[in-house]
């Protein structure tokens, strides 16, 4: 799938097909730090943190990303907050939630479809 930006989707929503990698990165020219995230996956559960460029979940082994979280990382952190929803199979878009909490769905064996990102300001 193309690189999105600024809150775009990624995935898709009403196709039915899973959500398996998610690659991010996030930058400011104006302060140090980035992202940790993790991910959630069929039959692995959850997966060690990465930073920016990591990639979680998994390729060629048709394994569905079920969750993740995000948080920012040092000075990024004290000036913006990271917002993300996921558009979970048979339920469709949850809410946003932010900041290191959980997107997706745990134990309801439910694939990630689509997530949408969105970083502001405090």
């Amino acid at each position: 799938m193309p690189t999105v930006f600024d809150g775009a989707i990624a995935g898709t929503s009403g196709r039915q097909l899973r959500l398996e990698t998610l690659k991010l990165n996030v930058s400011s020219e104006q302060y140090a730090g980035g992202i940790e995230f993790c991910g959630h996956v069929q039959n692995i559960g959850w997966q060690a943190c990465v930073g920016n460029g990591g990639t979680i979940g998994t390729t060629g082994r048709s394994l569905r990303l079920e969750a993740f979280t995000i948080k920012l990382t040092g000075e990024m952190a004290k000036h913006y907050r990271i917002k993300y929803q996921a558009h979970v199979q048979d339920i469709g878009w949850q809410p946003y939630v932010a900041d290191g909490a959980t997107a997706g769905t745990l134990g309801k064996l439910k694939q990630i479809e689509a997530v949408r990102i969105v970083l502001e300001p405090k």
